[in-house]
């Protein structure tokens, strides 16, 4: 289709294998958490068979750190039209939507192709046309919510989170340690558009104690400087 582009990875083979895609917005003004749990349930999935693309918005980290881990980035006009005209040459049999826009008209066209939508961590009116819809973080009770009309699945509660690869390795090692100062690693994800890590920061410069803190700024972090200064001096501080 004319208005499609897909960016791929060297070494790609074009083959006929089932798509999955996985419809994501991220970067600096929306932070980075929907797209890492999404790469988490794409890295789960080990059939051979299955091919999984990524329809992202333009951002460049997001695409740099989706080509680091190897899968491939579709672009178009708008992904209603995407899904309406090329779905089914790309043999798609399924769509996650991790993103918090109304994407009602979005999931309408998939289900018109006949194409199963998981949406995930979305309060809009697109709910109601999803087949399973997932909150593995609820704020509220969100059976409170009017879900007339709805005939999908209803997925809330933790055990539902996407847990990276890395996290679930490193919670079953053993670590040793004596003589080792406590630490404080201080993260708030790939944008932290509240800067939420200035405000930690200043905190834990008031306190008195011989910790070693460890400060990870995102890739979409926009005060890195102004990070610099308050721990210029402070020894406890290691900045990443």
């Amino acid at each position: 289709h004319p208005g499609i582009k897909i960016q791929f990875n060297e070494g790609f083979r074009v083959c006929m294998r089932q798509v999955i895609i996985f419809r994501v917005v991220a970067g600096q003004k929306y932070g980075f958490g929907h797209l890492r749990r999404c790469v988490s349930i794409a890295q789960g999935f080990t059939r051979d068979d299955l091919q999984i693309f990524f329809f992202i918005n333009r951002d460049t980290h997001a695409r740099q750190y989706l080509q680091r881990n190897g899968f491939e980035i579709l672009s178009a006009r708008d992904f209603s039209g995407f899904i309406s005209n090329s779905a089914s040459c790309l043999n798609v049999k399924g769509v996650v939507f991790d993103l918090k826009q109304d994407v009602t008209a979005e999931i309408a066209a998939c289900r018109l192709g006949r194409i199963p939508v998981l949406l995930i961590d979305n309060f809009s009116p697109a709910r109601i046309a999803a087949d399973v819809v997932v909150y593995p973080v609820s704020h509220f009770p969100v059976e409170d919510l009017d879900w007339t009309g709805f005939n999908g699945k209803l997925l809330v509660g933790s055990k539902y989170f996407p847990v990276a690869p890395e996290f679930i390795t490193a919670k079953n090692r053993r670590i040793r340690r004596q003589n080792i100062p406590p630490e404080i690693t201080l993260t708030f994800g790939g944008s932290d558009p509240l800067n939420q890590t200035g405000k930690y920061v200043r905190f834990l410069r008031q306190i008195p104690v011989n910790y070693k803190i460890t400060v990870i700024l995102g890739p979409g972090y926009s005060h890195s400087e102004q990070i610099n200064k308050l721990v210029t001096g402070d020894n406890r501080f290691q900045i990443i």
